[in-house]
């Protein structure tokens, strides 16, 4: 037990470090990463196509947007797939099969916004609940 160890240790000192421990906000959960890892590497592998980097980023948004575990490691795949799914194009050892040449013309650095990612979810997982239903 550490009670009462360092300078000027004794009861008190013990006293004071339960008490702050008490009052110390809970802390959030670890984060889980198991379910985007499966996600990533079946959708937005080394070679992509727009239907599996849509269908990544159509899955990863609500958890992204969740409070639960696997909330952050979501936003970060969810940037990644996004970002891919952008560039139309291949891009030194990330190819496109739909996008299989590299243009010179799209070397640029893309910049993307959380909100700006979560309404192309949006209306991706719109897109593919009107293809189930027939729409």
């Amino acid at each position: 037990s550490r009670a009462g160890a360092g300078a000027g240790g004794g009861a008190a000192g013990a006293g004071k470090g339960a008490a702050a421990l008490a009052a110390a906000p809970d802390l959030p959960p670890a984060p889980d990463a198991g379910p985007v890892r499966s996600i990533m590497s079946d959708k937005v592998g080394v070679m992509r196509e727009g239907a599996l980097l849509g269908a990544a980023v159509a899955t990863l948004a609500p958890m992204a947007e969740s409070a639960l575990p696997v909330a952050d490691p979501a936003v970060v795949a969810l940037m990644v797939a996004a970002a891919a799914l952008m560039r139309e194009e291949s891009r030194g050892c990330h190819a496109r099969r739909d996008y299989p040449h590299h243009d010179d013309a799209l070397a640029h650095r893309l910049t993307l916004r959380l909100g700006d990612v979560l309404a192309l979810a949006r209306s991706l997982g719109e897109r593919r609940a009107a293809v189930a239903i027939g729409a």
